[in-house]
């Protein structure tokens, strides 16, 4: 009963003896049994987590023993994981990583490769490209898209508008399609846009109905024109504004500098030589100067915005043009009627007028006349230096099936150097009848009823004519108007026109 008794007593000691022993050995991160270090390799094996796992980092489970993890000064419990088993490890075994059990947001990739760090080497096909400073624009060959490459990181952003095929197929027989760049402000032409981008985004700036093949690129030091079709596109790489005009134009003559544009349109004579309408356009007006001859050479001085022009008509002309004041200078000197619509200092047409504009050579000042013609009326006047005219061509639209080609004309004739019958009346005419004759504004009048044959769909037709003649006192030259009748119409309405036109 004794030994009982000291059984009974002896072995709760010995137990609670052990388990002291056994804490301060886990207190002092001392274990009984032998573990590999915590720089030993493990193979790991793939897990499915419990809904009941804990958000923490994970032990992987290894074949061989792993270190006990350190218990804090609370001991919790850890989740059970029911694991995979896998093969037997290897000689050096291949890790395989497991999930992270995490509520911390997983951060994106950080677009570092695992080559070693070096950048993953992009290629594209560049047909065309502008640099900048910090991005390059890239017309690529391949997507046919134009790509920003980043220089300081070499990485290549796809912006998303394409360019056409022709641009590809015909590498640098065409203009564009970047049209230019400054510093990391770049233009190109997608499609029917004009687009601009500063390397990090991309915006419209013009979208066109129809875009053609661009017809002229111009730079100034700041600006950038892009002429096709009928319109005129001028961005500043700046900050991007951008002044539009819809206008006809001569490709062989821009003159652009960073506040001021001036352009011309080229026109020709029938059979004869070529003149230039000048223009300059500012904050989208445009501004017509003068008819000049045909420019064959023009220099731009963009530091005080004048341009220097030589021209050809039936002589050489020397102009200077102040973008400025949109003045104007030159040594050629003009009869005053030249000068009644705009300056022509060149030989030329100016078409669709609405009026007729000429000089009173009867009165003692040479007072300048304007007659506004009747809605249903259209003029032409084609000034000409040889004689030193001007010729007023009239055009009659809704009745142009009723009338040989023009519906009259108006000019000062001399009749010492022009061949005429009688000295006064159209060649090929003959005169029916004396409609009037009398004092008018521009001197004393005679109006007769002429006729004469015209050609019209292939046939030889009698047209009635209302004919003025009007002389200019102390020459050999005198006034000649003269009006077709429609077919089939009557001559008073215009011969009331004729009298209007000259009272």
């Amino acid at each position: 009963m004794r030994r009982n008794l000291n059984t009974v007593v002896l072995v709760p000691c010995v137990l609670s003896l052990i388990l002291v022993v056994l804490i301060i050995l886990d207190k002092n991160d001392v274990s009984l049994i032998p573990v590999k270090g915590k720089g030993s390799k493990q193979t790991a094996v793939s897990v499915t987590p419990t809904p009941s796992t804990q958000p923490t980092q994970l032990p992987q489970i290894t074949d061989e023993p792993t270190p006990e993890p350190t218990p804090t000064d609370t001991p919790a419990q850890s989740p059970t994981i029911p694991a995979t088993p896998t093969p037997a490890p290897t000689t050096v075994p291949t890790p395989t990583l497991a999930p992270t059990l995490t509520t911390e947001p997983v951060p994106e990739p950080s677009g570092v490769p695992e080559n070693g760090g070096k950048p993953v080497e992009v290629t594209y096909n560049a047909i065309y490209r502008q640099d900048g400073d910090n991005y390059s624009l890239i017309a690529d060959g391949d997507t046919l898209t134009y790509l920003i490459l980043n220089k300081q990181d070499n990485s290549v952003r796809q912006t998303g508008y394409p360019f056409q095929s022709l641009f590809a197929e015909f590498p640098g027989e065409q203009l564009g399609p970047i049209i230019g760049s400054k510093n990391d402000h770049f233009v190109f032409v997608s499609d029917n846009r004009i687009v601009a981008s500063d390397g990090t985004q991309e915006e419209v700036l013009v979208a066109l109905d129809n875009m053609t093949n661009i017809n002229s690129i111009v730079n100034s030091e700041n600006r950038v024109l892009a002429a096709f079709g009928q319109c005129l596109c001028i961005v500043d790489l700046r900050d991007f504004s951008v002044e539009t005009y819809y206008e006809n134009y001569t490709p062989g003559y821009f003159a652009l500098t960073d506040d001021y544009f001036s352009f011309s349109k080229r026109r020709r004579i029938p059979a004869g030589p070529y003149y230039e309408f000048l223009y300059t356009a500012r904050d989208g007006k445009v501004n017509l100067l003068a008819m000049i001859g045909e420019i064959y050479e023009y220099n731009v001085d963009t530091e005080n915005n004048i341009v220097n022009i030589k021209a050809a008509s039936y002589d050489y002309e020397t102009y200077q043009l102040d973008l400025k004041t949109d003045k104007l200078s030159t040594t050629k000197t003009i009869s005053k009627h030249r000068t009644l619509y705009l300056p022509a200092y060149g030989d030329g047409i100016i078409e669709n007028l609405t009026d007729i504009r000429y000089i009173n050579r009867n009165s003692n000042d040479e007072q300048v006349v304007l007659k506004v013609l009747p809605t249903s009326f259209k003029a032409d006047v084609y000034y000409n230096s040889y004689y030193d005219t001007y010729y007023f061509t009239f055009y009659l639209p809704e009745k142009e099936h009723l009338l040989p080609g023009s519906a009259g004309g108006f000019t000062v004739i001399d009749y010492s150097v022009v061949s005429l019958i009688e000295n006064k009346f159209l060649r090929d005419s003959s005169v029916k009848e004396l409609l009037f004759t009398g004092q008018t504004s521009i001197g004393n009048a005679e109006i007769y009823l002429l006729e004469r044959y015209e050609r019209m769909n292939d046939e030889s037709i009698t047209f009635e004519i209302v004919y003025a003649w009007i002389p200019i006192k102390d020459s050999t030259e005198a006034y000649q108007l003269y009006l077709y009748v429609p077919r089939g119409e009557s001559h008073k309405p215009y011969l009331d026109l004729v009298k209007q036109l000259i009272s």
